[in-house]
């Protein structure tokens, strides 16, 4: 790119995927302009207020620190300059309800000590045969997948020839079966097959290539000053500092193609801005399904999106939990392990749930009187709500937790649940899945929409497409999508009649750094 770029870049969505793309594009000197129908920037990652203070009503922390180090660097800044971040040793504190209460930190030698004292001697060698070879997994995997624009396969499958440490998770079907070769433990293969459902998933069903998730949080947990929202803020100041314009409460009503090409979109109140290239930032169904425009149903194939990911019932509040021994990160588990996914399956929900407390002002210290607090319990995904769900929802959670002897009174249900419902509503055509479209199956990445759409001049990020779901994973998909549209638009400068379709994969890492002003 020239120093002084005329290409022009419209992005639709102001989600993590939006935010880094717009970064990434204005430290090139690139002239974008942001759309978001909301009225403030992060998609997802979302606040709401209360007594004492912003709640995460989304993600509350963040893993793999280096891709937003890395993200702000190469445009000339530093994270830190932008956010301050604290990182947790004690990733999670985890609860069954005949009182076995379990610790994991980030030091592998002291998991090795605490699963030793609470499970004994054979559990601490399970945990650290699993140990090693999901760093090896996720060693092998983070160049040719997270760190490619679509996954490199020549890559992969080299990188497994070399590693012999990673062919047990190859070989299982599932993440279940893989944690059941592996853990002699039941507690065990409940608490790592939990990892599936970050990306909204059952063990069951999952690969087991998602044990590797594991290592994206051992590696490092990070709360941010503020909130994650803070975070969604640094990133869309920095741009603006490069150039970058934002404007809210602006719904895009269409993306305009001529002669198959992108060339802009429309608002809904009709203005018409012309682009050289389009970046949407929203769930790749919307597409598919018209919901911007006819023309523009190509993009991607509707097909492999139809299976959705797991939703959520999500509760924000505050409220004084006593002296229960809370850590920032909790997870309450089923009685039954998994029995919750075959009835989420069946678009139930779940009677002896697993959930998950974020207790976001507890940290080494701990807080007296009213607290923040963020509950997620699986659900299906679908826009339907039965009358009496915020009910049923309220008296699977709370009392279920009373079981352990957490006491939590939320106010007002309306104000304190999210449903899959409002999901469903807050993204368009997403049915209330909160992580696109299922990873079932040893396929499922291999069937994600790629940054390059169908339709030239059109690309796609967020967590709808690869690398996949997640604050990071969403965060690179846009550094992807930036990276790409400024060599393609460099390609068709210099030949006029190169056609570029989408899927082509030309450039394999985004972490060397780009040029920055």
């Amino acid at each position: 790119m020239s120093e002084q770029s005329d290409m022009s870049v419209s992005i639709i969505g102001a989600g993590m995927g939006g935010l880094s793309a717009a970064l990434t594009l204005a430290s090139q000197n690139v002239q974008v302009t942001v759309f978001e129908k909301e009225d403030y920037a992060g998609g997802k990652i979302r606040q709401i207020q209360s007594s004492v203070g912003l709640i995460d009503t989304g993600p509350t922390v963040v893993t793999m620190r280096p891709v937003f180090e890395q993200l702000f660097r190469n445009s000339g800044a530093e994270l830190t300059d932008y956010v301050e971040l604290k990182q947790h040793d004690l990733l999670a504190r985890h609860f069954w309800s005949d009182g076995t209460q379990l610790d994991l930190f980030t030091n592998t030698q002291r998991n090795k000590r605490e699963i030793a004292r609470v499970f004994g001697s054979q559990a601490m060698h399970d945990y650290e045969r699993f140990e090693t070879e999901t760093a090896a997994l996720f060693d092998a995997f983070e160049i040719p997948v997270m760190q490619s624009t679509k996954i490199d396969l020549k890559q992969v499958v080299l990188n497994t020839l070399r590693t012999p440490k990673i062919w047990p998770a190859m070989r299982h079907g599932s993440l279940d079966g893989y944690l059941s070769a592996r853990f002699s433990e039941p507690r065990l293969r409940q608490l790592f097959g939990r990892y599936a459902t970050y990306v909204g998933g059952s063990p069951l069903k999952s690969p087991a290539l998602l044990a590797l998730i594991w290592q994206a949080e051992r590696r490092g947990v990070w709360s941010i000053k503020g909130g994650v929202g803070a975070l969604a803020t640094a990133i869309q100041t920095r741009a603006e500092e490069l150039g970058a314009r934002f404007h809210f409460s602006a719904p895009v009503k269409e993306i305009q193609i001529e002669n198959q090409r992108a060339v802009g979109l429309k608002t809904e109140n009709g203005t018409f801005h012309r682009a050289d290239a389009v970046l949407f930032n929203g769930d790749p169904c919307a597409l598919a399904r018209a919901a911007l425009g006819q023309s523009a149903a190509t993009a991607v194939a509707e097909k492999p999106l139809r299976k959705r990911s797991l939703s959520a019932n999500v509760w924000a509040f505050a409220a004084d939990p006593g002296d229960f021994p809370l850590a920032h990160h909790n997870v309450f588990f089923a009685d039954r392990a998994n029995s919750e996914f075959g009835e989420i399956a069946n678009g139930q929900h779940p009677t002896d749930p697993t959930l998950y407390v974020c207790a976001q002002d507890f940290d080494h210290t701990r807080a007296k009187g009213p607290q923040r607090f963020e509950i997620i319990m699986n659900a299906p995904a679908g826009a339907h709500h039965r009358p009496d769900e915020d009910i049923l929802c309220h008296h699977l959670c709370f009392q279920r937790l009373q079981t352990f002897g957490l006491h939590l009174k939320p106010p007002d249900l309306k104000d304190s649940l999210i449903t899959p419902k409002i999901f469903a509503q807050r993204y368009p055509e997403s049915s209330g899945s909160l992580y696109g479209q299922t990873p079932h199956g040893m396929m499922a990445s291999f069937r994600r929409p790629t940054i390059r759409s169908r339709i030239p001049n059109l690309y796609l990020a967020g967590g709808g497409v690869h690398p996949g779901p997640g604050i990071p994973m969403a965060c690179l998909s846009g550094q992807h999508a930036g990276a790409a549209m400024i060599k393609d638009q460099t390609l068709r400068s210099k030949f006029h009649q190169m056609d570029m379709p989408g899927g082509i994969s030309m450039e394999s890492q985004i972490a060397a750094p780009m040029q920055s002003r």
